[in-house]
């Protein structure tokens, strides 16, 4: 017997939540860092006309004085909350499977809403829609993260993301509805043109000023090949070398590193670094950038109810097909820019 349409849908959601819940974002962490540590931090919204908005405070509005005797003594009126704003939009991939394709992988697919699929059929529908599901999984979250490394300008309905938040040059650009050029409390730490030598003493210098607005915790370093080999050279002086002494008399040396870090932070290297600057060719390549993040003032924030949401659109009367859709829709929001810094090197 052939499958109803009720019976695809469940067994591709089934499908598909078997990888969500056995394959999530961080068993697969070195290959998105990015989107696994967003996604780790993720505080969902219930939904607004067009932001997201974090609450800041941009002054503390001091009035203090030094008084003595009869002196006057001076009162003001403090407003210290503003709110940056995020826009959010959808992120989603889709996929079909056409009648004719069912067929020719062992199994119909009938309109007849009492159908009833045989055994081979069932094992027939799990080899395909498992296959499909999966890649659409895979597919979405990898052009999910690819964007979010990006500035937002690479499409009218896109947010913004790392390249813009956490920018080369904090001075410029309409960040949260804050204009840079004159909002210097919401502007990240940036240094690029470094000296390959200088890595250590720049990185000193760097970690001082988001630690001092951010705090020590949840921090992580997200960097390029370029940038994690000049580090990995002049880190050098710094590394422990262990050699291990069998019980035959004999010695075993490793000579890898199996990880890299800065004062306990984990550095990361990311590959989508590499992909963007084989897809757009930057002036400062991402390949020499790190970015030294903080996950508490950075975050995800999708839509209740739509956090990586599968659904099943209607099959459109002129065609024998049948559709999923994978989407997201949030926002990527922040409520301090100055625990966040970027490095690159010349």
């Amino acid at each position: 017997m052939p499958y109803s349409p009720p019976a695809l849908e469940v067994a591709a959601k089934a499908s598909i939540d078997y990888h969500l819940k056995n394959e999530p974002i961080d068993q697969i962490a070195q290959e998105k860092p990015l989107l696994k540590n967003l996604m780790d931090g993720r505080k969902s919204f219930a939904g607004g006309l067009q932001y997201v908005t974090e609450q800041v405070i941009t002054n503390y509005g001091e009035n203090g004085q030094w008084v003595s005797h009869n002196d006057t003594l001076d009162f003001n009126n403090r407003n210290p909350n503003d709110q940056a704003k995020y826009i959010w939009s959808t992120y989603r991939d889709g996929m079909g499977i056409s009648e004719d394709e069912a067929t020719q992988n062992g199994f119909i697919l009938t309109d007849d809403q009492s159908a009833k699929a045989t055994d081979a059929e069932r094992v027939a529908l799990v080899d395909l829609v498992d296959t499909k599901m999966y890649a659409l999984k895979e597919g979405m979250q990898k052009g999910l993260d690819f964007q979010l490394h990006q500035d937002g300008t690479q499409s009218a309905k896109a947010i913004p993301g790392l390249d813009l938040l956490v920018a080369l040059d904090p001075t410029t650009g309409i960040v949260g509805g804050f204009n840079r050029a004159t909002a210097v409390f919401f502007r990240n730490y940036a240094k690029t043109g470094i000296v390959a030598a200088n890595i250590l003493d720049e990185l000193e210098v760097g970690d001082r000023a988001t630690k001092k607005n951010g705090g020590a915790g949840n921090r992580y370093i997200l960097a390029g090949e370029a940038w994690i080999d000049n580090y990995r050279k002049y880190a050098k002086e710094e590394i422990q070398r262990h050699v291990v002494v069998s019980g035959k008399g004999g010695t075993s040396l490793d000579g890898g590193i199996t990880e890299l870090y800065y004062k306990g932070i984990p550095i990361i290297w990311d590959p989508t670094f590499e992909d963007l600057d084989a897809a757009l060719a930057p002036l400062i390549p991402w390949t020499k950038r790190a970015y030294l993040l903080n996950k508490k003032h950075m975050k995800m924030r999708p839509v209740q109810g739509h956090d990586f949401k599968l659904t099943k659109p209607q099959k459109p009367h002129n065609q024998y097909v049948h559709y999923w859709d994978y989407k997201l829709k949030h926002a990527l929001s922040m409520d301090r820019a100055n625990a966040h810094g970027v490095f690159a090197i010349a």
